[in-house]
């Protein structure tokens, strides 16, 4: 489903697994005109809205509604 979703937006998700802990680890090949920014806007709204619907119950538990912190880690290879 991200898959096809990515492939949708104009990028690529060889790897999207959840990390150790609190974190996802997510390999992207995109193209220059995608910024980094926008890719973790997309990747963030449509897994929050997919959790949000599979598990509503998330929701009342998490501080103000926010599923994922603001904060990003990138790292290009």
């Amino acid at each position: 489903m991200t898959a096809g979703i990515a492939r949708d937006k104009g990028f690529v998700l060889p790897l999207f697994e959840c990390g150790e802990g609190d974190h996802v680890h997510c390999f992207v090949s995109a193209p220059p005109s995608l910024s980094v920014t926008t890719i973790v806007k997309y990747l963030g709204g449509f897994t929050g809205r997919k959790l949000f619907i599979e598990f509503p119950e998330i929701e009342e538990k998490l501080w103000r509604g926010a599923l994922w912190n603001p904060s990003y880690y990138v790292e290009t290879i």
